[in-house]
């Protein structure tokens, strides 16, 4: 069952699903691969389809600091390129899961939110959607630093969605998104 399943605010408003009308166009799903973040890739590509909006994903981990010597014969380097691909494999049988089409893919290194941000100001994106770990009670009201700073300089509206751990992904969505149980 879809997370954001019954009538919407469109809908119900009489605008068109998929049509132009809507003001979001280009949505830019943001992930920091950390496997807490598919319940917002889930959440926030089908949020996306249903305002018919295009989805784009973008995938941004900081790269390791430089690692001295080189592990098993390859170069850091290597290393978290095989380990970009991995997440990218990951987060193309999350979204294959959910059943939602995205017109584009991007996992790379870099600082989170500035890769974001330029993406934000490059690619005309109407919304973007991020995630919040929330670790602990004192952290969750609070936005962490790639979220904080998206939301403070973002060229567009930022939904920030609570990430949900294993407990809560595969939960039934009518008892309440991101409860514990």
């Amino acid at each position: 069952m879809s997370a954001f399943s019954g009538s919407s605010p469109a809908s119900s408003a009489g605008v068109s699903r998929g049509g132009n009308d809507l003001p979001y166009r280009r949505v830019l799903v943001a992930l920091d691969g950390c496997e807490l973040t598919h319940g917002v890739l889930e959440r926030g590509a089908e949020l996306a389809e249903l305002l018919g909006a295009e989805v784009h994903v973008v995938c941004v981990q900081e790269p390791p600091p430089a690692l001295q010597t080189q592990i098993l014969g390859e170069t850091p380097r290597e290393v978290f390129e095989e380990h970009l691909e991995e997440v990218r494999s990951r987060i193309r049988e999350a979204l294959e899961g959910c059943g939602v089409h995205v017109e584009s893919l991007e996992v790379c290194g870099g600082s989170p939110a500035g890769v974001i941000l330029h993406l934000l100001e490059e690619g005309g994106f109407d919304l973007v959607v991020l995630g919040r770990h929330g670790r602990g009670i004192r952290h969750r009201f609070r936005p962490g630093s790639t979220t904080h700073r998206v939301l403070a300089c973002a060229p567009c509206p930022v939904l920030v969605l609570p990430c949900m751990d294993e407990k809560t992904i595969g939960m039934d969505r009518k008892e309440g998104v991101g409860e514990r149980v």
